[in-house]
């Protein structure tokens, strides 16, 4: 917490907001790993502000509006819970971030769960699971990309090794 605070009063004397909300982001939650729920949500709601003020929808902002909808989510708040894990879920919506799309889908399920909407809960869960299954997809497909351009790689190097030791040997000989 040292060195969030030491940042966030540098880039208060800064002007720079961006950053200040992120720190402050990212205080809110080491509070709530703390169990310090109500000064996590103090600084998320602080982070929220700035985000806000900036006016720039990024992934942060998404992010900043998960965590405190999380947060409420686990107070129990659910009415606060969806205003922001919905505000998440639509940024990352517009900004196609299926990662945090993810996660938001996930929180949303649990939020109509423990609302007793079991419909929404359950749709919100199937958003989530064929949203992972395609981001491992993907990841999946990279990976084996990765390691056959490897594999090719190491196959024309040994190739070129070979050759060059044949056309050695040859000068050798003549």
């Amino acid at each position: 917490l040292w060195y969030f605070r030491k940042a966030v009063a540098l880039y208060e004397r800064s002007g720079e907001r961006y950053q200040r909300a992120r720190a402050l982001g990212n205080m809110g939650g080491v509070f709530e790993k703390m169990q310090k729920l109500d000064s996590a949500i103090v600084y998320d709601r602080r982070a929220i502000e700035l985000h806000e003020a900036v006016g720039v929808a990024s992934t942060y902002m998404a992010g900043a509006y998960a965590q405190l909808g999380n947060l409420f989510l686990r107070a129990g708040r659910s009415d606060s819970a969806f205003h922001y894990l919905l505000l998440a879920k639509d940024i990352d919506e517009r900004l196609g971030a299926k990662r945090g799309l993810y996660d938001h889908y996930l929180s949303l399920s649990r939020a109509y769960a423990q609302a007793g909407d079991y419909k929404l809960a359950y749709d919100y869960l199937n958003r989530g699971a064929a949203l992972h299954d395609s981001l491992f997809n993907v990841e999946k497909s990279r990976v084996l990309t990765e390691m056959e351009t490897k594999y090719q790689t190491s196959r024309k190097e040994k190739e070129i090794a070979d050759q060059e030791k044949l056309i050695s040997q040859q000068r050798i000989v003549n």
